[in-house]
């Protein structure tokens, strides 16, 4: 199972003061959106992103179908067929992907000290395209946050409202 591209998404209380900090650490800003509060940063091989009121913590994304550059690879496991598999060996999962659907979609599971887990493919399943917009704006985020905050969930989780 291929996983893609590897980044910490952090969960920051003040964006300009993040980027600037993360840039004295010699990361340069890759792509974001400031007044939507993100900004995805890079430092050689090393991704991080910074997102400002979007998650309560701190977690691990992961992209399939990107490389550490945010292009389109194939071929790549589909965020689905991942989450298939994740189930297949008892994994519980905060959200879920929608099977019916193809493309873009998401899942998050927590690990057992309670780190979320976001594994968000941005292309095409079987022939993989870059969409035109590199990294989703805020809209997609707050669909982490909320099924993190929904009380039907069975994870909660520390650090998740619930």
């Amino acid at each position: 199972m291929q996983l893609g591209a590897f980044s910490v998404s952090l969960a920051v209380k003040d964006i300009k003061a993040s980027v600037a900090f993360y840039e004295k650490l010699g990361f340069t800003r890759h792509v974001g959106d400031l007044s939507q509060n993100w900004q995805v940063m890079k430092n050689g091989d090393a991704v991080i992103g910074l997102f400002q009121g979007m998650f309560e913590k701190n977690s691990l994304t992961f992209n399939p179908g990107w490389n550490q550059d945010a292009q389109a690879v194939a071929p790549f496991t589909d965020v689905r067929e991942i989450q298939q598999q994740l189930k297949e060996t008892g994994v519980e999962f905060l959200a879920e992907a929608d099977l019916d659907t193809t493309g873009a979609a998401s899942f998050v599971v927590v690990d057992p000290d309670g780190n979320p887990v976001i594994v968000d493919q941005h292309v095409q399943g079987a022939s993989p395209r870059a969409i035109t917009d590199n990294h989703p704006p805020k809209e997609r985020y707050e669909t982490f946050v909320n099924a993190i905050r929904e009380p039907r969930r069975r994870i909660a989780g520390p650090g998740f409202a619930g």
